[in-house]
């Protein structure tokens, strides 16, 4: 085992493949569709190469359409899990944790869209998480960015409502109702609509 590595965790990139009408549908309609997708590919290579640096044992990407992730994207050492495109997102988000809970004992799951994460903003998640904490990190719409359970944590997925506002707020709640443990990390951008690039841009994170 390499020195450092936090074993029985797997750090989970959850995406959509880099295609029009798949991904960055909302940002599209302020910016176009092909700078929507130009924005997108920037923010997952990123979100590759950080996955890709972690002292986790497991480094995934949970995604569909795997044609379309072509020679521009840097995915040696990532393991795949296919997810089936026609389920909503909460199932595949739901397969994720189930499929990697076979085999690891706490999973950790970031989103693709995330100006300013980095292996080292990942990397602080992990000590909590090994400890059986829900580690949730809020994005400033109110959504998650990143959420990581523990196996037989599973059941926190039935109050993952997705898309409601204030989703972390509903989750947070949840986990208090679970009596588990918890850890918050700091609030970030992700890029959603014209308004939230702007922001990033501003702040340079894009």
């Amino acid at each position: 085992m390499e020195s450092g590595l936090i074993a029985k965790i797997n750090v989970i990139l959850f995406a959509r493949p880099p295609i029009a009408g798949e991904a960055k549908t909302r940002l599209s309609q302020d910016i176009g569709d092909r700078e929507a997708i130009r924005i997108y590919k920037k923010l997952l290579t990123k979100s590759v190469s950080a996955v890709s640096n972690v002292n986790s044992l497991g480094k995934t990407i949970s995604t569909y359409g795997l044609d379309e992730y072509h020679s521009d994207l840097t995915l040696e050492g990532l393991t795949f899990y296919l997810q089936h495109e026609r389920r909503t997102m909460l199932e595949r988000l739901s397969d994720t944790f189930i499929e990697s809970h076979k085999t690891y004992d706490h999973t950790l799951v970031v989103c693709a869209d995330i100006p300013g994460i980095s292996d080292k903003v990942i990397n602080a998640a992990l000590p909590f998480l090994a400890q059986r904490k829900v580690v949730i990190g809020p994005s400033a719409d109110g959504g998650i960015y990143l959420f990581a359970l523990s196996k037989g944590q599973e059941d926190l997925l039935d109050y993952f409502p997705v898309g409601t506002p204030g989703l972390s707020i509903v989750v947070l709640e949840a986990v208090k109702k679970k009596g588990y443990g918890y850890h918050i990390l700091p609030l970030r951008v992700d890029i959603d609509r014209g308004i939230d690039l702007d922001y990033a841009r501003e702040l340079h994170l894009i």
